[in-house]
């Protein structure tokens, strides 16, 4: 793995990051940094039920395969237009709370350098949160080729390991919105993007089982995917609750490898 663009953007972001922090202090920072922390979790709270009333990306509901696709696509959508709007709020607000805060902070009497000290570290810690954020949300599902560069990059997937779910979810994503390339739709992906939209509640047993039976089983039978241990065992259940028999079970689930967690 060499140093990548990527890496040069993200460190050099890093190093304005903490030069802002240095010179704001700790107060101001406090309050970006609790407001971010505010706006991600009412952006995630607020997306699923959003996303139930407001589509964005429109798609064909009646297909189950391009349903599971198209809502994902929507959430994500409405995830970034959320994130986007409240940061807005958030800065506003800030413009009138700020001042405060830095009045009833004075009362503890923090020395300068401590002040500004104690705000590097929670811009850097901010710089590398928004970094995660831009890698999942950005780069991954809609920079081209954006999952070659970050499994490329040095310092890109160590950052996407501080919440790994969510960073497996997206890297499905990105195989998803390269719908159009026969290579990201194989049986493998597609039984990734499948699994990924159960776990989100995007789609149910019947309709992953109609998926899976008329997209990805007639593949399976021909081809050997590789999945996870978990995903593997996914698999199995969805085939158990769908009423296949054992031995049918055990004839899909041969061409299944288990590959690294």
């Amino acid at each position: 793995m060499n140093f990548q663009m990527i890496d040069i953007i993200f460190v050099i972001f890093l190093f304005i990051m903490a030069i802002i922090g240095y010179i704001k202090g700790f107060v101001t920072r406090l309050y970006d940094f609790l407001g971010m922390i505010v706006v991600l979790c009412l952006s995630y709270f607020l997306t699923k039920p959003l996303s139930s009333i407001l589509t964005i990306y429109q798609y064909d509901h009646q297909d189950q395969l391009a349903s599971m696709i198209g809502e994902l696509i929507n959430q994500m959508i409405i995830f970034v237009i959320l994130l986007i709007g409240l940061t807005i709020i958030k800065k506003l607000l800030g413009l009138a709370i700020k001042p405060v805060l830095k009045g009833i902070m004075e009362t503890f009497a923090l020395t300068s350098f401590v002040d500004k000290v104690l705000g590097l570290l929670l811009s850097l810690i901010e710089g590398i949160v928004i970094g995660y954020l831009a890698l999942a949300f950005i780069v991954i599902p809609f920079v081209e080729n954006g999952k070659t560069m970050i499994q490329d990059s040095i310092l890109a997937p160590r950052i996407l390991n501080i919440v790994p779910q969510v960073s497996e979810s997206m890297m499905n994503m990105g195989s998803l919105l390269e719908f159009d390339n026969k290579d990201a739709m194989q049986p493998e992906n597609l039984t990734k993007l499948m699994l990924t939209a159960m776990d989100m509640g995007l789609i149910d047993t019947n309709q992953a089982h109609q998926i899976f039976s008329e997209n990805i089983l007639n593949e399976l039978n021909q081809h050997n995917i590789s999945l996870t241990t978990k995903q593997k065992q996914q698999i199995e259940d969805l085939l158990q609750e769908s009423g296949y028999t054992k031995q049918q079970i055990q004839s899909i689930l041969s061409n299944i490898n288990v590959s690294g967690e």
